[in-house]
């Protein structure tokens, strides 16, 4: 990811901390990580919700890579000639 990537993802998720929307498993497993440091669980929340974030996207594009492969290899509709329109 760029950096540009990395700046959007993080403003994002200073968002979502400020209007206090929350991964609770991420926040949770932050705590277990900071130790009871506030500040430190905080920097580990962000870290996780970026990694979170990174692995979404590789989904999606690795989901659409894999459709548009899969559109590409399709063999075309067979389409009968006028010949086969009269065998019996």
């Amino acid at each position: 990811m760029s950096v540009n990537d990395q700046d959007l993802m993080l403003q994002a998720i200073e968002k979502e901390l400020s209007l206090n929307q929350i991964n609770d498993v991420l926040w949770n497993k932050a705590a277990m990580l900071s130790e009871g440091d506030a500040s430190k669980r905080r920097e580990n929340y962000i870290k996780l919700r970026m990694q979170a974030m990174q692995e979404t996207v590789k989904s999606h594009v690795l989901k659409e890579i894999k459709a548009d492969f899969a559109r590409k290899m399709a063999k075309p509709a067979d389409f009968l000639s006028a010949k086969d329109l009269f065998k019996k």
